[in-house]
């Protein structure tokens, strides 16, 4: 990716897609991960999805991921995580972390499987209308009264992408298998400027 094409990254609004030149390898290394990690699984059963968090020094065994992080990255990612939502389910509208603790203001995702027809919906949400919630599995802050969201608009996220997180959002999978996507996320970092290599 060129120059200008990385800073027009940075004035995105809600998804921007990043080229990975080896975004294959790195689906197959991040599948045989998870294939081999359930055990470390978190399921929330009433909300239909799970995740399984991976520990920064596991990254290091990836090594299409690691040395792409390495390359693209001025700063590493905090943490490290693969999100299953089952057929059929619909993610809450949310905005990731809570108001002491937001958790930046973007993230990163790799869509690992099932991505290509997956919804992710964007709100507007008056700040008044906003709670914290501090759940064990995930800290979020959620629409007081739903039915006052507006939507802004909705993105396939089929392709590598940065993703305003500070932005109410939620996620509908419509379809007959589960849907796979692995997330990156920083703390104490508000832009993209202090992340990506220019």
């Amino acid at each position: 990716m060129d120059k200008s094409s990385r800073v027009n990254v940075l004035t995105m609004n809600l998804v921007k897609n990043y080229e990975l030149d080896n975004l294959a390898e790195i689906q197959s290394e991040l599948l045989d991960y998870l294939n081999n990690n359930t055990k470390n699984i978190y399921i929330n059963s009433q909300l239909r999805f799970s995740y399984v968090p991976v520990p920064s020094d596991h990254i290091l065994n990836l090594p299409c991921l690691n040395e792409t992080l390495r390359k693209i990255f001025a700063v590493q990612p905090s943490y490290f995580k693969f999100y299953n939502m089952q057929p059929g389910s619909h993610l809450k509208p949310h905005m990731d972390g809570i108001f002491n603790d937001p958790i930046g203001n973007f993230g990163f995702n790799i869509p690992v499987y099932n991505c290509e027809s997956v919804e992710t919906i964007f709100y507007n949400c008056d700040e008044t209308n906003i709670k914290s919630l501090n759940l064990q599995s995930a800290r979020l802050r959620l629409p007081i009264n739903e039915s006052k969201l507006t939507e802004i608009k909705r993105y396939i996220i089929n392709r590598p992408s940065f993703i305003s997180t500070n932005i109410m959002h939620s996620v509908e999978n419509n379809t007959a298998n589960n849907r796979i996507m692995f997330l990156m996320r920083w703390t104490g970092v508000k832009s993209y400027k202090e992340v990506l290599k220019l």
